[in-house]
């Protein structure tokens, strides 16, 4: 029998590229930390929901946290955010967005649909990494 390994953090954003620095910056902050990563907003609703594909972690706790980008094909952060806090099992998840578009529009709209947090994503490696850092222990105390 596999064991699962519930993740503590659940990364949705379509770019590898920031996918896969957030990963690193994770590593560097706590490699014992365990993540996710799905590529659409779609696919982060049915994660958090349990449902389609994820029906089978049912009994596995939800991440602790999530880390969802803006812009996404299929479903967006906001639709992502209003489908987690429209389930009780997903409504006290805490969701950042982790996006590039600093739009006082897109922050607001976040904001008012449940988002915890709003963070722009920097431009450069070491401040995209310290970003990350810096809201993983914000919010998961690492």
């Amino acid at each position: 029998m596999n064991t699962v390994i519930a993740p503590e953090l659940l990364i949705v954003d379509d770019d590898e590229n920031d996918r896969s620095l957030i990963q690193r910056a994770l590593r560097r902050l706590s490699p014992a930390v365990v993540a996710q990563e799905l590529v659409d907003g779609e696919s982060a609703i049915h994660f958090l929901l349990r449902e389609q594909e994820f029906a089978a972690l049912k009994e596995q706790p939800l991440p602790k946290l999530v880390l969802c980008d803006m812009k996404m094909p299929f479903r967006n952060g906001i639709e992502v955010i209003r489908a987690a806090r429209g389930s009780q099992a997903s409504a006290t998840v805490p969701i950042v967005i982790l996006s590039s578009s600093g739009h006082t529009r897109d922050i607001e709209e976040a904001m008012a649909a449940g988002a915890n947090e709003y963070v722009i994503k920097p431009s450069t490696y070491g401040e995209f990494s310290r970003s990350v850092q810096e809201t993983v222990q914000r919010w998961l105390g690492r």
